[in-house]
């Protein structure tokens, strides 16, 4: 190996040009080299020896978010947004009973000599409390032990071969980092914006198979979809590569009016109460989303829950029949 093959430049740093434009970042660290595209800037440091001996990127505690670029692939802090539900309505008592019975039983791991990862699937239609659940999950879990580390992939920005390069050679864990949720967004749904369809390709299934990376800490993985049936077989039935799939169902007549007068911030009048909990709805599936719309739309438009709900249904059996009738796409009517 010649001594320019030894030879090579190390990221430093990326720093986002907005950032720097408003004043957050006051002025860039010292740096052998510095490219800038339109969003970015990276700083690099020269450093002599082999390639090989270069140092891997270091996963600390905390809640991050997977970022890809030209210049390499890096965790960007990620803020957990809550949404402020009730824990018997976003599922995540379910979820957090799962994880808990994944950490709390890892010497069966030991004993069997597996890989300390399990690997959920939470499926519904859009709005029924996926995130939700997830993020009330995920800050309670750091709350608990803040060595926890929480990493978020967003499916439709980062390619799944990006994702596995970067955990199975491109970083390593803190030794203070005790255990991670893996949060796999939407999984199998809508477009990508550099390639058409999103499929199941080998990088993916290597990933929750452990064939192609093993996790140095203790994973439970949180994939979601909204398109269960966009997965193929090999992906959503088989153990292994999701040990379980769970369905977040729609609320039911008494959830429907304890969310309402939850979003609300006060007692629902026996007018609102028997809307909500009309047991004609269950057949709609009406979603936490739907339920948030009644309340907001109500406050806005001075309607009644009922007059509300009207629209919504009328809207979603308008909606089902493919909008055979021409006019307007929006929520109203």
């Amino acid at each position: 190996m010649s001594k320019k093959d030894k030879n090579h430049f190390e990221l430093l740093k990326v720093t986002k040009l907005k950032d720097i434009m408003d004043g957050t970042v006051k002025r860039l660290d010292t740096s052998d080299l510095s490219l800038q595209n339109d969003e970015s800037v990276a700083q690099y440091k020269f450093v002599e020896g082999a390639r090989e001996a270069a140092k891997k990127y270091k996963i600390y505690p905390g809640c991050y978010t997977i970022v890809s670029s030209n210049f390499g692939t890096t965790l960007e802090k990620f803020e957990l947004k809550t949404h402020n539900l009730l824990e018997t309505i976003d599922n995540t008592k379910s979820i957090k009973d799962r994880a808990n019975q994944f950490f709390d039983n890892l010497h069966v791991y030991e004993e069997l000599v597996q890989p300390k990862i399990r690997n959920i699937l939470l499926y519904s239609a859009p709005g029924f409390g996926k995130s939700s659940a997830i993020n009330s999950l995920s800050q309670q879990f750091i709350s608990e032990d803040p060595n926890t580390v929480v990493i978020n992939w967003t499916t439709s920005a980062v390619r799944s071969s990006t994702v596995e390069s970067f955990f199975s050679i491109g970083s390593q864990f803190d030794n203070k980092v005790s255990r991670m949720i893996f949060i796999i967004e939407d999984i199998g749904g809508g477009e990508q914006e550099y390639a058409g369809n999103r499929g199941v390709d080998s990088s993916l299934l290597g990933l929750l198979d452990g064939n192609s990376v093993t996790f140095k800490v203790p994973t439970f993985t949180l994939a979601t979809t909204n398109y269960p049936a966009n997965l193929l077989g090999a992906l959503a039935d088989r153990p292994g590569r999701f040990d379980e799939m769970v369905r977040l169902g729609a609320p039911t007549a008494t959830e429907r009016s304890a969310l309402g007068k939850f979003l609300s911030k006060r007692d629902l009048t026996e007018d609102e109460i028997e809307a909500l909990e009309d047991e004609s709805l269950n057949k709609h599936e009406f979603s936490i989303a739907h339920i948030k719309e009644i309340v907001i739309r109500s406050r806005l438009s001075g309607k009644s829950f009922k007059e509300v709900i009207g629209e919504l249904v009328r809207h979603k059996e308008k909606y089902e029949k493919g909008f055979d009738e021409k006019g307007s796409m929006g929520l109203g009517i």
